[in-house]
């Protein structure tokens, strides 16, 4: 595995930039996955997380910048997170809920507006509405305590920041249906109740839409 911190080479002209900058999540993932090129037959085997500046990638493939237009800061990923200590962390997620329809169909749900809707929050009047902000961080926390333990680790509510909700939609091409999805972001401090299932947790994922920047969990001691 490799842990990778790609920007744009400093060289580059804003111009250049301007030509090349993405400006969706597809894109951004398109983009990306010209640096593992060189098996046409390899299905994603990389994550990614968008910053301002630049993209932290762990990939099971060493990226290659056939096109002369990144900067790449790489190195060897093999994560060891020790039994019972404690990590702060960011993580970007697409948090959903499935649930089935009356035919039995299952559909998922962005956990935000599932939560207006059993809040009934639309036909509250304005003064018995509960503040979004909570309600966002409620929902956003009660997604990731269903998977902590699955993917070896604890979180308190105290120490959670829940920010960032967005949602997002965008298109494959022109004349494609829209493909819409959500956004949080998490940060705080995480004790690791399983090495094994968080080292899998680093090298996997967390959540769907991986293809769209989401699931990457980043450590670092606290």
């Amino acid at each position: 595995m490799y842990f990778s911190r790609i920007c744009f080479r400093p060289d580059l002209s804003i111009g250049e930039i301007a030509r090349i900058q993405c400006s969706n999540p597809y894109e951004e993932h398109q983009q990306l996955w010209s640096l593992f090129a060189d098996d046409p037959e390899a299905e994603r085997d990389f994550l990614f997380r968008t910053e301002p500046d630049h993209y932290y990638v762990v990939s099971k493939r060493e990226p290659n910048d056939r096109k002369g237009i990144w900067y790449i800061d790489l190195k060897a990923y093999r994560p060891k997170p020790v039994q019972g200590a404690y990590y702060r962390f960011m993580l970007r997620v697409n948090p959903v809920v499935t649930k089935s329809d009356n035919n039995g169909k299952a559909h998922r749900h962005d956990v935000v507006m599932n939560a207006k809707k059993e809040a009934g929050f639309a036909s509250l009047p304005n003064g018995e509405k509960p503040p979004v902000n909570q309600l966002i961080a409620d929902a956003g926390f009660a997604w990731l305590k269903k998977r902590q333990h699955i993917h070896g680790f604890e979180v308190e509510q105290v120490s959670l920041l829940v920010s960032g909700y967005q949602q997002h939609s965008i298109r494959k091409r022109k004349q494609s249906k829209p493909i819409r999805f959500s956004t949080l972001d998490f940060s705080g401090i995480l004790q690791v109740s399983s090495s094994e299932d968080l080292a899998e947790a680093l090298s996997m994922g967390i959540g769907p839409a991986k293809a769209f920047g989401c699931g990457l969990l980043l450590l670092r001691r606290a």
